[in-house]
């Protein structure tokens, strides 16, 4: 059943509030938990949490307290990005954080993680929606946080407006929660949280299409946008729990059970290890061909295995011993070419559109009724 327009407003009225009702109670948790130490405080067969007696007690050392610890969670945030994320947001943040010391540089990788992170939750969220048939062609989405609802359209589907993508991912999930429909995208990743990377994208707008920085703006502008940066990829990190791999092939070792190269991590190296899956998973690899140059990816979550193109591929490196990972840019129809770009790389690379018009093909089919 198709949900109104009036129904769509009146789900995000409060979003903003809401998200940040939900980031404070992530930090407030990481504070009290770094204050517990060895437990609760007796008092005369009374219990009292550290925190609560630091704040009444001394309330300046508290608010210090708490200014160092929102400090360190920042910090171990982006260690967990770095670290347990899927490869193409971590493979920009680390150049954003590592690559350069050089702030223009740094803004086009910070500008590169910012995209790699919508393409990843877009990639999630579609293969997810492809796998369970969830028909899409009563959703509702916007363009941006004042226009209004409407339905969306094929062409959506491939957009290379972030802007968008955003608007199918916020449309999508919003469907999900009011139908009920089980997706696991729509618990792992909260609706409220496309209005913040609505804003942030705004700002990535200016400073993309705006004439060339100097040095000291592009330091400006990090220092205003890393914080925002950071409590987004905070907010996502339900996608931990997703397994993004590189399929190598079916093992000939052991029955139901794949090759598969994980994309986690800012590590480049790579390793093939064998997973188990369910024998429809198997023989839906089986169909798939493995070139090398265009590998399909996959998507694993909790018992479940999507497949991730045409959204992201994956392809060996000149070399032939490091995998490079290909994000969805645009398809440009009058040239029949897809263009991906690598991510980490900040490049970009063609592909013929009869390549990955299979896979294009079955996600337009969530558009028929």
């Amino acid at each position: 059943m198709p949900i109104t327009a009036e129904e769509f407003t009146r789900q995000l009225d409060g979003a903003h509030a809401r998200l940040l009702n939900q980031r404070e109670t992530r930090r407030n948790r990481f504070f009290r938990d770094g204050l517990l130490g060895n437990g609760e405080i007796e008092i005369a067969s009374e219990t009292f949490h550290p925190a609560d007696i630091l704040a009444a007690m001394a309330a300046e050392t508290c608010r210090i307290a708490r200014a160092e610890s929102d400090g360190k969670y920042s910090e171990e945030t982006a260690e967990t990005v770095l670290l347990h994320y899927p490869s193409p947001i971590a493979l920009a943040f680390n150049a954003f954080r590592y690559g350069s010391k050089q702030p223009l540089a740094r803004l086009g990788f910070m500008r590169d993680t910012w995209e790699a992170a919508v393409s990843v939750v877009l990639a999630f969220l579609f293969s997810e929606c492809a796998a369970r048939n969830c028909k899409i062609f009563e959703v509702l989405m916007r363009d941006g946080p004042t226009n209004n609802p409407r339905p969306i359209r094929s062409v959506d589907l491939f957009s290379e407006k972030v802007a968008t993508r955003l608007g199918c991912i916020e449309g999508i999930l919003l469907y999900a929660r009011v139908t009920n429909t089980p997706l696991v995208a729509a618990e792992l990743i909260p609706v409220e949280i496309i209005g913040e990377m609505r804003r942030l994208n705004d700002i990535r707008n200016g400073f993309s299409h705006e004439q060339t920085k100097s040095e000291k703006q592009a330091e400006e502008i990090i220092d205003e946008c890393e914080p925002d940066l950071l409590d987004i990829l905070a907010d996502l990190d339900g996608l931990q729990q997703v397994r993004f791999y590189r399929l190598h092939g079916i093992s000939r070792r052991s029955a139901n059970t794949l090759e598969v190269e994980p994309l986690a991590g800012h590590a480049i190296a790579r390793r093939v290890y064998d997973i188990p899956v369910h024998n429809a998973a198997v023989a839906l690899c089986a169909a798939l061909a493995l070139p090398g140059d265009l590998d399909p990816t996959c998507v694993q979550c909790r018992d479940d295995l999507f497949l991730a193109s045409p959204y992201l591929y994956c392809a060996n490196d000149n070399s032939g011993h490091q995998t490079r990972i290909l994000l969805l840019k645009r398809i440009r129809l009058a040239e029949a070419k897809a263009t991906y770009e690598v991510s980490g790389y900040s490049t970009t690379r063609d592909v013929d559109l009869t390549r990955v018009q299979p896979e294009i093909d079955r996600v337009k089919l969530l558009m028929q009724p």
